[in-house]
């Protein structure tokens, strides 16, 4: 029975969705790419963190 809900709510969905207009694609293509940048960026400035804590330790 859960898996015919499931179903039924997953044929629902599909009928409400749209495709995006060229204004709300571009505007998550900046969202997602903002995001890439700076989980990017936080994950770069960890490994320059660490690379300089390591070589203090002579590791």
């Amino acid at each position: 029975m859960d898996f015919r809900r499931f179903v039924r709510q997953c044929k629902r969905v599909l009928k409400i969705a749209t495709k995006p207009n060229k204004e709300e694609y571009m505007t998550s293509l900046k969202v997602i790419t903002i995001a890439i940048l700076i989980i990017g960026s936080i994950g770069f400035l960890i490994y320059i963190f660490m690379h300089y804590v390591l070589s203090l330790i002579g590791v």
